[in-house]
């Protein structure tokens, strides 16, 4: 379930409170990897929003 709402964009505090954590750092510890992938899409994400809109100023 976490790696799903995690995936999908859901903040890690609520993920983290339905975990049952008492911290958000163990929820961040645990599904780190879940988080790199979420900061690889959105780089990519901006990098197709900001490059090219300029290649294409439509």
């Amino acid at each position: 379930m976490a790696s799903l709402l995690i995936s999908e964009g859901m903040d890690v505090v609520t993920v983290s409170k339905r975990l049952g954590h008492a911290q958000t750092s163990t929820t961040l510890n645990v599904y780190s990897h879940i988080l790199a992938k979420s900061d690889e899409r959105a780089s990519n994400t901006l990098d197709d929003l900001i490059f090219k809109r300029k290649k294409n100023p439509d």
